[in-house]
């Protein structure tokens, strides 16, 4: 036990004291949080923009007073071109337009009638001023068509067809979203401080020193794991920060996390935490069969993609699912498990298959690397 406790402090100094690396494990969260309120405050500027100059061109507008003065609004500024349809539509693909609008002629819209009038508009939705123009006009053409020609109501006087609550919008946003970005940040996370646990030591030819010191190699395993999964929670916890901190402005919404107790933290602690393991040993595993830092990284990076395909599947679903079966397979089960936290659907059998099962595969990694620190040309490849 004091030989683990001393292999797992040379790796913890190693990576609380290195300013470098100590970077390295914080970074990433201040990086996200500060992108996300960035792209955040963008697209919110970008969505409450309004524009009020435009080039417009308007064929046979008709003599209706109301449809004829849709666009005299006040403080706009409309310039209104004579050009062809071809000519039109080329300029508004090169973006040098808003918006075409032709009328039949002799255009009339009443109920009953047995010819419908038509009316061609032609936008680009690539340019803000041409998508903005374009949206108000539709609008205000919906608004006469109901008052002109209005057969029928839906649920007159504004009444809300939604029934759903503003928790069950933030639960189902939360659901959505966050357990895709959790996992990847966890993957991410134990791939920047195990990448290059052993394959960096091999590198620089450290790892024959440790290796013939009067210690059971299962002892440098332990304690080298216990090391990289206190960083790689430092790591995890660092981007959570940031991705919960900044979620909010990123998605625009005033989401809550007040809808979850405290059994549900404890839980889903649980399950990042024995994912987090989970990984750590995964990529560990990696980092010991590789030759070097970069051999470890590049094969690390296919874990990526495959951590990316299992969790973009979050997007999809708005329950766990209630088939047991999928809860004993690796990182699929953690994000079963996390939907089913967030929407507060979670089968209690199915996180408990979750956490025993990545406890039994943590298990057997740990057990595999050992076996493979005994494995002289694994271990002084080159």
């Amino acid at each position: 036990m004091k030989s683990i406790w001393i292999i797992a402090k040379k790796e913890l100094k190693r990576f609380f004291t290195d300013k470098r690396v100590l970077l390295g494990l914080i970074l990433p969260g201040l990086l996200i949080f500060i992108i996300y309120n960035l792209m955040g405050t963008i697209m919110s500027n970008r969505e409450n923009e309004e524009y009020t100059e435009f080039k417009v061109v308007l064929v046979n507008n008709p003599e209706n007073q109301v449809i004829s003065n849709i666009l005299d609004v006040d403080g706009w500024k409309i310039d209104y071109l004579d050009l062809e349809k071809d000519e039109a539509i080329k300029k508004l693909e090169n973006k040098e337009i808003d918006m075409y609008i032709k009328y039949d002629e002799n255009f009339n819209i009443q109920a009953g009638q047995d010819t419908v009038p038509n009316v061609e508009i032609y936008y680009n939705s690539t340019k803000d001023e041409s998508n903005y123009i374009y949206t108000y006009y539709i609008a205000k053409l919906n608004d006469f068509e109901a008052t002109e020609a209005n057969l029928f109501d839906i649920n007159r006087g504004g009444i809300s067809a939604d029934t759903a609550t503003n928790e069950d919008t933030m639960t189902k946003v939360l659901t959505m979203m966050l357990p895709f970005l959790l996992i990847v940040l966890l993957y991410s996370g134990c791939m920047s401080v195990c990448a290059d646990s052993i394959a960096g030591e091999k590198e620089r030819g450290t790892i024959a020193t440790l290796l013939i010191t009067p210690v059971r190699r299962s002892s440098i395993v332990v304690g080298k794991l216990i090391a990289l999964t206190l960083a790689a929670v430092v790591s995890s916890i660092s981007s959570f920060l940031g991705l919960v901190l900044s979620f909010p402005k990123l998605s625009g919404a005033n989401l809550s996390f007040a809808g979850y107790g405290i059994n549900e933290y404890i839980l889903m602690l649980l399950v990042i935490l024995a994912c987090d393991v989970f990984f750590v040993v995964l990529v560990t595993i990696i980092s010991t069969l590789a030759k070097s830092i970069k051999e470890a990284s590049s094969y690390a990076a296919v874990g990526t993609i495959l951590v990316m395909a299992i969790g973009i599947t979050s997007f999809m679903a708005t329950k766990a699912s209630s088939n047991y079966g999928l809860y004993f397979i690796p990182i699929y089960n953690t994000l079963q498990s996390l939907i089913g936290l967030f929407s507060h659907s979670a089968p209690a059998g199915g996180l408990v298959i979750t956490l025993i099962s990545n406890v039994v595969y943590t298990g057997l990694g740990v057990l595999l690397i050992a076996q493979l620190f005994k494995n002289e040309k694994i271990m002084f490849a080159k």
